[in-house]
């Protein structure tokens, strides 16, 4: 359990949060009350959001057992913690599940274009109950994950034997394979089903690798905001904020790929299945918004974390993931919003209101379960590389000191 100055400073904003959270979503319900529609309309993009944040967080401590290394070492308790709040999220999936038919086109249609391929693919793949059936098992995969990780991680922390260690690395291959199916299913069934007519065969990824890199960018965030308490002395190093900032820099680019890859195939095909998904996102305020997403999710970051400085200094690796993260956010808010009709940026006060509602509640239970463990796994593997890493970091400081003497 996390105790002393960082336990405190934890404690500083977990109640602030869950206050924050708990009078915005009393405000929600008060107007959920009113225009239910609006309400389901503000909810899901706060809630996907923070599900992939969740999600991305299981995806990290897999690719961490995967590949080892001392980056993995100070991020993993942020990633577990993110992890465990996917039964939340499956709770807070009850509003979407219940407003089907005031979110979803295709959940209330049934009789125009009855002899079309299109409907057939309605009436038939996205029937309601059907729906619900793999929303149900997607859950039922991505918690079993979560739990067997979790085990393993526990019984890593309790004893050093070294199969512990082993059982995580064999499953989170198999782990990655079924949160990478399981998930590009369910970024087609509760995201581009929105757009109706749309399709797309690389959604799935892109969406997955926006939720890997919010989840990363909230790590280094919540990293930087921390790493001066004691607890990091011993494994911090400048080559650990480096790579840090390299992984930040390479699932940034793997994301803009995957979005301009996208883009790029539907503008060669110049099909209507694909154009009514940009056609929507370029009238009104929109395309100031695609803008801004180029121009700070990507340009400004991408070139910032070409610089070694920026990587190794902790206050500009965290602005550099702080913009991330809202950028994400907005990103998005673009997927889902403009599906609506809506003619530009905040149409409606929930959309203000629902993030801060969400937003707060899950800060808050995510801090609670940050703060049951030790924040350095105990026996990990990476442990020795991390301190090896710290001493060639004192080393080279020590003879830098020694040269500016002589």
């Amino acid at each position: 359990m996390t105790t002393g100055a960082l336990g405190e400073r934890i404690d500083r904003w977990q109640r602030p949060s869950l206050i924050v959270g708990g009078v915005a979503s009393v405000g929600c319900m008060i107007g959920a009350i009113f225009d239910w529609q609006q309400f389901l309309r503000a909810y899901m993009f706060s809630y996907f959001f923070l599900l992939g944040l969740s999600l991305g967080g299981l995806a990290l401590v897999m690719i961490h057992q995967l590949t080892g290394g001392a980056w993995g070492l100070l991020i993993r308790r942020f990633a577990e913690a993110q992890m465990k709040m996917l039964p939340l999220m499956a709770v807070l999936f009850l509003p979407i599940a219940f407003g089907l038919r005031h979110i979803y086109v295709w959940a209330d249609v049934y009789v125009e274009n009855s002899g079309s391929q299109e409907f057939l693919f309605w009436r038939h793949y996205l029937e309601p109950w059907f729906f619900y059936m793999r929303a149900a098992g997607y859950f039922a995969i991505w918690i079993a994950l979560m739990l067997v990780m979790g085990i393993w991680s526990r019984r890593q922390d309790e004893s050093p034997d070294a199969r512990n260690f082993w059982r995580s690395y064999k499953m989170s291959g198999f782990g990655l394979l079924l949160l990478g199916v399981s998930l590009h299913f369910a970024a087609m069934d509760w995201i581009m089903s929105l757009q109706r007519g749309f399709t797309s065969t690389i959604f799935g990824p892109l969406i997955f690798s926006n939720e890997v890199l919010s989840s990363f960018a909230l790590c280094v965030i919540l990293f930087c905001w921390l790493m001066n308490s004691p607890d990091f002395d011993t494994v911090l190093s400048s080559k650990v904020m480096n790579d840090l900032g390299s992984l930040l820099f390479t699932i940034l680019t793997l994301w803009a790929y995957l979005t301009w890859f996208q883009f790029m195939l539907i503008w060669m095909a110049d099909l209507p299945h694909g154009n009514i998904w940009y056609l929507v996102r370029w009238r009104s305020t929109w395309g100031w918004i695609g803008a801004f997403l180029f121009l700070f999710q990507f340009v400004v970051p991408f070139v910032l974390l070409l610089f070694r400085v920026v990587k190794q200094s902790w206050q500009a690796l965290r602005a550099v993931a702080a913009l991330v993260f809202v950028g994400q956010w907005v990103f998005m808010y673009y997927q889902i919003v403009p599906v609506f009709g809506e003619s530009g940026w905040a149409h409606h006060w929930m959309d203000f209101l629902t993030p801060l509602g969400l937003g707060g509640i899950w800060f808050a239970a995510f801090l609670w379960l940050l703060e049951r463990r030790p924040m350095l796994p105990v026996y990990d593997l990476n442990y020795e590389q991390a301190i090896l890493l710290r001493e060639i970091d004192l080393h080279e400081l020590a003879r830098e000191e020694a040269v500016a003497h002589e």
